[in-house]
């Protein structure tokens, strides 16, 4: 036998496996049918057996239901032991209890010995074209039985107390078993012509798979199988490799040899309605069997035994379990209890087969989550509530054993040059967190760590002088590890020779690592020490920083070897930043507020691109009860542990253990809540920011200081940064106020609070608890004394007991008095709360919450600015102006911002319902559609927004130098113009907020990376765990929930765990390959929010624009016309396209803009070009993408109102190809300069089709390709910055002219405000004096009424419907200009300073009352 036709089968029993070697033949092969295109099997004798492979064949010829089909067969006239029953149809019946069938039905399958008596062979099947070979329909008589072409063959006298194997469960125990006794020995012995048929049909060229189906199974394991019960097979046909029930030294007379187990017993079940119903009748057409094997041409590609399957799905028993219970962890679209069993039903009703019950689902769950969940746990917080939170360490560990994320975890800072992009490239990362947890070690090619702050040797110029160094950060540059290095100095003492160290910024080095030689291991040994002439590495006099000799060196605080290098024991160590979050949510779906708070983290490692994928966002907790402060409790203690200690994790990336240090790079959140997080008062108290000490200015000034003088130095205050905060003057308050509260005023800590601006709401749950006892306890010292006792007599007259009988009396002077009896309270109530009662987050040594909770664009620029000037631009207009609104908007071009189509109606008439992606959307379209409807110092502060927010959201910084001035400028321009337009919006505190934006971009890099859209997404997330928890414990029940999900997420990404089901020690493993195959299904990747993973780029995707006949000739198209001598694919067919997209995903169409690059440039001067595009061509044949033809566009001047450079297609046509065009240009109509109108001409669509009715929309009649570039467009900013050309600024002014300016503005509206309110009342009481006139005046009076209303409209600066470039309004006199860059003050820019709306709701927006609390 050829090695090739065996295959190892291996048998587990409990954890002991023994393997033996088995032919893979099957005994009878002529009653199987085989398609030779699929090499698959089956059976002609159990009709409902369907196609299989080879080792399945096998395992079903085993069967019960087989083995006794084929003794019928083998003895058709004689049934032996077990059947002992005196006639045939009893024999029958006893076997057939539990089946339908008559022994009239089973006559036919006993008619083999009739095949041979009659001569006419077995049933033919015609197997001529279809590649079919069973040597069962094949079978010839016997040549040697046959005379004169009639067969003589006789049946053989049987042995009666023989049955055809192998054993059954239900045979009698003395039975006797002969293979080779029966018809079919005799049918195997005859003539081998059998076999030609096969050998014809091998030879023709079918079609199909090529792999032998035995190699599918090269590599799998799979038990032995013994017979399946029936009742198993009734139910479960298709299902094999069923586990046996076992029995400890146990064996059945249907085990097999060996093998400790037996077969649950069942009666048999034979179906014998349609046994040979097929084509063992002989009567079956080719078409039958061609429709036969059509139906079974899908057979499973691997048929696996139970212990297989669950290997195979592990650590999920099957596959129908594993996607059942998946169904429960998909993030955003969360399958309810009721949900999967109605999931399970349309399985179950598709024909779906052995579906686990949702008990088992769930059961299966919780193993699930033994192995790849996060152990969520409760915790009692010191403020008195319950919550759960998950493992941080063990999310840490999955993560580096998860080869999706580890493999793009950045563990080192980065030296990038003027390039800002991530964080590892910005300051705190780089040069201020301490390098013990940045990174902590190096280890080079040859295994050596070299530890931060511990002595080494290295290379230190490139002519090979080798000194000690102490290195002291590590960080990379151009993918190379280097450090910066402190020089080590040697200095004779009395002591003999030490070591100073050299920690002057002018001689710090930077050494790569490929230069060190020795580390510290090495120095310690003596012999090194004598080669290279050192002292031991403790021999360290000091630190050297200054360049006064006369100075004292500082102490070297070190150990000689540093900790991490103990605690590692020669493992890696790599530090680990993480972005904190924390927020509140909803939890429920309705509108009623069910107030969870969540803290989340992503790690800080992760490029942008996937640190805001909600694939990596982690859950630690939530609670309804529990504060976010109380919360943190648990969390904190964890990080501190990890920081101190070390996580040890199996790495995926090197296959080996390493100690992880992970520590907070900063907290995202709103502003309440991180203003929370830094024990901040919060952003309406007097000390207003969290970041410094900037004040609203209550507290400015003197008596002696008039009102001007006060608004001078609050808005000097508003528009500059000031004395940053710290966590030690926050610690230093918070001891303050401890210190005053259990002195005995606990309500005095409200007014520190204000005065300082330091308010800890963990703090201040102590101290209320504290004000409750402490009156508890003074109201129980105001109530009368309770009466003395009686004095103690003696004997039975009731005298008084003398003195000696009395104790000794303390006298009066020596009685604690109340403020003892008070401190002694105090003190008490003291002992009795934690050692800690400040904020636990201030316990983390590398976390500064003031200056670690960046500024939060979210919130402040799209939530807050655009947000309020919004609705107050909307809420100024009456209905003629919004409809001209509506109008602009719905009338916007927005090619180039990759947004739909806007819905002007909504974001007008629903402007207080609008959520951030309609800000943003507004925001890029506010300068077209804004002007002549607002106040133009309104206008301008637009424009100045729409110039800082693509700054703000530029995810990359290629120039920073450049950068940071464009950036300063833009700010300052932004807060001059909001004060120039009103300075009561500085009453909001997010506009102070920009003050500090450029710090915190330089602090953790672009202000993108912490902007919190990604966080408050997974709001969603939450609420749906939420809402399918019961209430009885919310927050274990979401824990527990967030625990599956990640389990699921971490199996399916192949990542590594190192525990079982029961939760015991394992060495590192995947899920089974089934279960990471899911990873191939594009559906079940979006449902687990796993699909930008894998992007699939759309670049190169076009639309034709005749979809009929979308080919022409090359000369045909435009191209051809106007570049003649361009040859377009030799004069072929071409395709010309509507649209395309290009490689950053951009989408260009017909009659839009684009930017490009000129192939004859020099690549490194990085010149772009805009053109518009006229006709976009692709090759026909292959669909390749050509290019386009542009028309060059010319950019600038300055277009006024609405400063922004002008884009004309006025140059020459240029054919660009595919891969030049970058990115798409946004660019809109100059409607100012051309009075474009509003008409009622727009076709109103209803239920996709056009109606009658007409709604406004802005017509360009004239001049359209006199076009404006729109530089607010925030995607592609970084590019338009580099096409944009640079005008003066505006104001363009220092900060104390236009604070002189803006208080100037506000006293000149003020007065314009009282005349014409005076005005007004000299109105009404003209129109009052007159409303006593006779009859006959009537018509008088109204018509002075009517000129009182006029006369009250003038006060608004709403116009009526008027072409886009006729003035709004007219200026109310006096008017004070604003002067250009230049100086030059145009008449046609006043300011309107008579622009202060009237009623109560807006003065209300403007003083800062009803506004509400910012978020």
């Amino acid at each position: 036998m050829d090695a090739s036709d065996l295959d190892l089968w291996t048998v587990h029993t409990g954890s002991r496996k023994r393997s033996r070697t088995l032919e893979k033949t099957l005994q009878h092969e002529k009653f199987f049918l085989q398609n030779h295109r699929t090499g698959y099997y089956k059976c002609l004798l159990c009709d409902e057996h369907q196609y299989e492979p080879l080792s399945r064949a096998i395992q079903h010829e085993d069967s019960a239901r087989h083995t006794r089909k084929v003794r019928m067969h083998d003895r058709p006239d004689e049934f032996s032991s077990p059947f002992h029953t005196s006639t045939e149809v009893e024999d029958i019946e006893d076997i057939n209890d539990d089946t339908t069938g008559s022994y009239e039905d089973l006559r036919e399958v006993h008619s083999f010995s009739s095949w041979r008596s009659s001569g006419e062979g077995p049933p033919q099947a015609s197997t001529e074209d279809l590649g079919v070979h069973s040597d069962f329909a094949a079978l010839p008589p016997p040549e040697d039985l046959v005379q004169d072409g009639v067969s003589v063959f006789h049946s053989p006298v049987y042995d009666s107390y023989t049955v055809h194997g192998p054993a059954l469960v239900d045979d009698s125990p003395d039975q006797l078993y002969d293979n080779w006794g029966g018809e079919l020995a005799i049918a195997e012995s005859v003539s081998d012509d059998s076999d030609l048929l096969a050998d014809d049909l091998d030879a023709m060229d079918l079609e199909g798979p090529t792999m032998d189906p035995e190699d599918s199974w090269q590599g799998y394991c799979r038990p032995h199988r013994a017979d399946l019960q029936d009742s198993m097979e009734s139910s479960q046909d298709s299902v094999t490799g069923l586990t046996p029930k076992t029995t400890q030294g146990q064996t059945g007379p249907g085990s097999r040899a060996g093998y400790p187990g037996r077969w649950s017993p069942g009666p048999p079940e034979l179906d014998t309605e349609a046994v040979l119903d097929g084509l063992l009748t002989g009567n079956d057409s080719e078409a039958s069997v061609d429709a036969l094997l059509e139906s079974h041409k899908h057979a499973p590609d691997l048929v696996i035994s139970v212990e297989d399957e669950h290997e195979k799905w592990w650590p999920w028993p099957d596959q129908e379990t594993c996607l059942l219970d998946v169904t429960g962890a998909f993030p955003r679209s969360l399958f309810s209890e009721s949900e999967m069993r109605g999931t399970r039903w349309v399985a179950g009703r598709s024909g779906a087969r052995r579906l686990p019950s949702i008990r088992q689902v769930k059961t299966s769950r919780r193993k699930v989550m033994t192995v790849a969940g996060t152990s969520p746990q409760h915790h009692h917080g010191r403020c008195g509530h319950l919550y759960a939170t998950a493992d941080l360490p063990t999310i840490i560990k999955h993560e580096f054993a998860n080869p999706l994320v580890r493999p793009n975890i950045e563990v080192y800072a980065e030296d990038a040059g003027d390039q800002l992009k991530h964080p590892r490239q910005a300051k705190k990362w780089a040069h201020e967190v301490d390098p013990n947890l940045s990174a902590p070690m190096a280890r080079n090619a040859e295994g050596k760590d070299f530890f931060v702050n511990e002595l080494a040797m290295a290379n230190i110029d490139s002519l090979g002088y080798v000194a000690p160094v102490v290195p002291v950060r590590w960080f990379s540059r151009d993918g190379a590890l280097l450090s910066v290095a402190y020089p080590v100095r040697l200095r004779n003492s009395s002591a003999g020779e030490r070591l100073v160290i050299d920690a002057r910024v002018s001689q710090q080095l930077e050494i790569p690592l490929t230069a060190f030689i020795l580390n510290v291991d090495d120095l310690l040994d003596a012999e090194v020490q004598r080669v290279w002439s050192l002292p031991a590495p403790d021999a360290i006099d000091g630190l050297l920083r200054h360049d006064d000799p006369h100075k004292l060196l500082e102490e070297w605080m070190h150990p000689v070897r540093n900790r991490w290098r103990e605690r590692a024991q020669g493992a890696r160590v790599y530090g680990l930043p993480i972005w904190l979050y924390c927020d509140d949510t909803s939890g429920n779906v309705s509108k009623k507020w069910n107030k969870h708070n969540s803290v989340l983290f992503v790690l800080g490692g992760l490029p942008r691109e996937l640190s805001q994928l909600l694939y990596n966002v982690h859950f630690l907790s939530t609670s309804n009860l529990a504060s976010p402060l109380e919360m943190m409790e648990q969390i904190t203690a964890m990080l501190r542990d990890a920081s101190a200690d070390g996580i040890k994790v199996w790495d995926c990336l090197h296959k080996e253990d390493v100690l992880v240090v992970p520590w907070v790079l900063a907290f995202q959140g709103d502003n309440p809540m991180a203003s929370e997080f830094a024990s901040h008062v919060g952003m309406m108290g007097n000390c207003m920011c969290r970041v410094c000490h900037a004040t609203r200015g209550h507290d400015k000034g003197g008596d002696h200081d008039t009102g001007v003088a006060r608004e001078k130095s609050r808005l000097a205050d508003f528009m500059s940064a000031g004395r940053p905060r710290t966590k030690a003057e926050t610690l230093k308050n918070l001891a303050e106020q401890e210190e005053r509260a259990f002195g005995g005023a606990p309500s005095a800590t409200a007014e520190m609070a204000t005065a300082t601006g330091t308010k800890d709401k963990y703090f201040q749950h102590f101290v209320d608890k504290l004000q409750v006892r402490l009156n508890k306890w003074r109201t129980q010292q105001k109530r009368p004394p309770a009466p003395a006792p009686e004095p103690a007599t003696t004997g039975d007259e009731g005298l008084e007991a003398p003195p000696e009988a009395r104790g000794p009396e303390a006298p009066e002077s020596q009685q604690p008095s109340r403020t003892e009896r008070q401190a002694e309270f105090l003190q008490k109530m003291r002992s009795e709360m934690p050692d800690n009662i400040y904020n636990p987050v201030l316990l983390l040594e590398e976390f500064e919450p003031n200056a670690d909770s960046p500024f939060e664009a979210l919130h402040v620029v799209l939530l807050g600015v655009v947000k309020y000037w919004w609705r107050d631009a909307c809420a100024r207009q009456d209905q003629q102006g919004k409809a001209a609104l509506i109008a602009r908007l719905s009338s916007t071009d927005i090619a180039g911002l990759g947004i739909s189509r806007l819905r002007g109606h909504t974001l007008v008439n629903y402007a207080g319902s609008l959520v951030g992606h309609d800000f943003r959307i507004i925001l890029q379209v506010a300068p077209s559609a804004l002007h002549g409807l607002v106040p133009q110092p309104a206008y301008e502060a637009w424009l100045a927004l729409c110039r800082l927010a693509p700054l703000i959201f530029q995810p990359e910084i290629n120039n920073l130098s450049e950068y940071q001035q464009c950036l300063k400028d833009a700010i300052a321009d932004f807060l001059a113009a909001t004060a120039l337009w009103n300075t009561q919006w500085f009453n909001k505190t997010k506009f102070h907020l920009f003050v500090h934006v450029l710090t915190h971009i330089l602090r953790f890099g672009p202000a993108i990376l912490f902007a919190t859209e990604t966080f408050e997404s997974y709001n969603l997330v939450i609420r749906l765990r939420s809402v399918n928890s019961n209430k009885h414990a919310p927050s274990l029940d979401i824990a527990r929930s967030f625990s599956h999900l990640h389990a699921v997420r971490h199996l399916v990404s192949g990542g590594y765990v190192e525990r079982d089901e029961e939760g015991l020690p394992i060495p590192p493993r995947q899920a089974g390959d089934g279960v990471r195959t899911l990873l191939h299904d594009r559906e079940f990747l979006e449902l687990m929010s796993m699909s930008r993973l894998f992007p699939e780029s759309r670049a190169g995707f076009y639309h034709p624009l005749e979809t009929k006949q979308p080919t022409t000739a090359a000369e045909n198209t435009m191209t051809a016309l106007v570049l003649p001598n361009l040859a377009i694919h030799a004069g072929g067919p071409v395709t010309r396209c509507r649209s395309i997209v290009l490689n950053n995903e951009d989408i260009i169409s017909i009659q839009g803009y684009v930017a490009f690059t000129n192939p004859k440039d020099d690549p490194s001067a990085g010149r772009l070009y805009v053109g518009r595009i006229d006709e976009i061509l692709a090759e026909s044949k292959r669909g390749d993408l050509d290019g386009a033809l542009v028309t060059l566009c010319s950019i600038g001047p300055m277009v006024a109102p609405y400063r922004m450079p002008a884009c004309r297609a006025d140059g020459e046509k240029f054919f660009i190809s595919f891969k030049n065009l970058v990115a798409a240009v946004s660019t809109f109509h100059n409607c100012v300069a051309h009075g474009c109108t509003v008409t009622r001409s727009k076709v109103v669509m209803q239920e996709r089709q056009e109606t009658e009715n007409r709604e406004d929309e802005v017509v360009h009649d004239t001049q359209t390709i006199d076009r404006v570039l729109n530089t607010a467009q925030l995607r592609n900013a970084a590019i338009l910055q580099r096409i944009q050309v640079v005008f003066p600024r505006y104001p363009g002014q220092a900060q104390d002219v236009v604070i002189d300016r803006a208080i100037e503005n506000k006293l000149a509206a003020e007065w314009a405000a009282e005349q014409r309110r005076q005005e007004v009342e000299k109105r009404r009481e003209l129109a009052g004096a007159n409303s006593r006139a006779p009859p006959g005046q009537q018509g008088r009076r109204r018509a002075r009424n009517r000129i009182m209303t006029d006369l009250q409209d003038d006060g608004r600066t709403t116009p009526l419907l008027t072409p886009l470039g006729t003035p709004a309004s007219t200026p109310v006199r006096p008017t004070i200009p604003l002067a250009n860059a230049s100086g030059y003050t145009p008449a046609s820019t006043p300011v309107m300073v008579a622009s202060m709306p009237l009623d109560l709701a807006a003065w209300n927006l403007y003083s800062g009352h009803g506004a509400g609390a910012e978020r």
